[in-house]
Formats: C-alpha cells, structure tokens, sequence
C-alpha cells in the first residue's frame, strides 16, 4: 500500500507599509494570508502602531514606532483581523488581515507515481487472477 502526503506549504512573510503619504495609512489596506505566514508592518514616516482591534481570536499591539522601524506578527488561527495605529493624530483608518488555512501543496510526480503504482498492481492482480 502506497500513502502520499502533501507537501506543507512554507510558511511566508508579508509586507505592509505604514505612511500618512499614500491614499490609505497602510500598503495594502487587505492582505490575505496562510495559517502560519508572517506580516511584517514598517513605519514609512512619521510615529504609528499596528494594533488589533479587540474580540478577536488573535491580537498584537505594537509599540510606536518610528520612521524605519518594524513589526512582525506570525497567525496562527484563520479569521479576520483588522488592526489600526493608536498612535497620535492618526485618522482611525483600519486594516484587514484576512488568514485562511494553506491548500497542501501535490508535487505532480506524486500523481505520476501513484497511477503507475495503481497500473502495476492492477496488472499483478490481474496475471493472479488468470493463472
């Protein structure tokens, strides 16, 4: 008997841009995730946060931070989060975290390998059964 595992997807690491200079406070404002990917929030100006908003079933809060500096949380639950900068003069605009859980990933040798496999024994199969 043959058994075929997926192969785990890897885990990944997103960008979002936080800066009073674009049309929204963060680049993207929606960004769509795996169960285990990291989204990393960087400062383009000025002092902000990244905080999620409460009642949910992940949260984090950011320190200030400056021009340059980061952040980074890694989800572990599916859901959606939205999150806003608590930091003064921000104008309340809130981001989306949306977290699906990853599709495993089938190598198509795999495929290959399990039909020939099927073949191969349908044809030993067979050869007993006629002898």
């Amino acid at each position: 008997m043959f058994l075929f595992v997926a192969s785990p997807v890897k885990a990944a690491n997103y960008n979002v841009a936080i800066s009073d200079q674009t049309p929204t406070l963060f680049t993207p404002q929606l960004q769509t995730i795996n169960v285990g990917d990291t989204v990393t929030w960087t400062c383009n100006d000025g002092a902000h946060t990244t905080t999620s908003n409460g009642g949910q079933s992940e949260s984090w809060a950011s320190p200030t931070l400056n021009e340059g500096a980061t952040f980074s949380h890694t989800f572990t639950t599916t859901g959606n989060f939205s999150y806003v900068s608590i930091a003064s003069g921000d104008s309340g605009e809130v981001g989306y975290i949306v977290v699906q859980q990853p599709t495993p990933e089938f190598p198509g040798y795999f495929l290959f390998i399990a039909v020939a496999a099927a073949a191969a024994i349908a044809l030993i199969v067979e050869r007993r059964l006629s002898a």
